[in-house]
């Protein structure tokens, strides 16, 4: 589906330009223990379709897509009869390459994203730089293993394994701890925007 945008001299684009200059990327990564395939395209509409085998992590595919207004689609299968740990972490790193394919050199991008998610109870702070330079600082404190199935130890691999492909500096930081809303919901809500 085109979109219409607007051009570099604010004059309405055509939908044939928008098509040439959108930003998509797409990644196939296939391990031993993993086969994963995702597609992102940041001009999209924050419609996500994600099958990972880990029901926590497609709802949060879910709230980045829509809440970032992109679209994502991530189709994986694993080993996660043995536990999450391979596909949430492959599946990060193809998404993190999705995501730099689909920012391409980079221009007229907002490079820099400042935002606090205040739910419910509790807050986190996301900052982030799309510079090109990887490095995560993530200072959450989830109060539980687990949510639902998901090992909550994983969180923060899964921010890494993102950073490191997708050349983001990403900083992560919570306010408040509790043990209703989940922390790590929160920052991906925070990443989003």
């Amino acid at each position: 589906m085109a979109a219409t945008g607007v051009g570099g001299n604010g004059s309405p684009m055509a939908p044939e330009e928008s098509t040439v200059s959108s930003r998509l990327g797409e990644v196939k990564r296939v391990t031993k223990e993993t086969n994963v395939h995702v597609k992102i395209n940041l001009d999209g509409t924050g419609v996500a379709n994600s099958s990972t085998g880990i029901p926590f992590l497609d709802h949060m595919l879910d709230q980045l897509a829509s809440h970032g207004l992109f679209d994502v689609y991530v189709k994986a299968t694993g080993d996660t009869h043995i536990d999450d740990h391979h596909s949430n972490e492959d599946i990060a790193l193809a998404i993190g390459t999705a995501l730099l394919q689909a920012l391409g050199d980079r221009k007229g991008i907002n490079r820099f994203g400042h935002f606090t998610a205040p739910l419910d109870e509790a807050a986190v702070e996301v900052i982030l730089d799309l510079s090109g330079r990887p490095h995560l600082s993530c200072g959450l404190s989830i109060p539980t293993e687990r949510v639902g199935t998901y090992d909550t130890q994983l969180v923060e691999h899964f921010f890494q394994s993102l950073v490191n492909t997708s050349g983001m500096t990403l900083h992560i930081r919570q306010f408040c701890r509790t043990a209703r809303t989940s922390e790590d919901e929160k920052a991906a809500n925070g990443l989003t925007f």
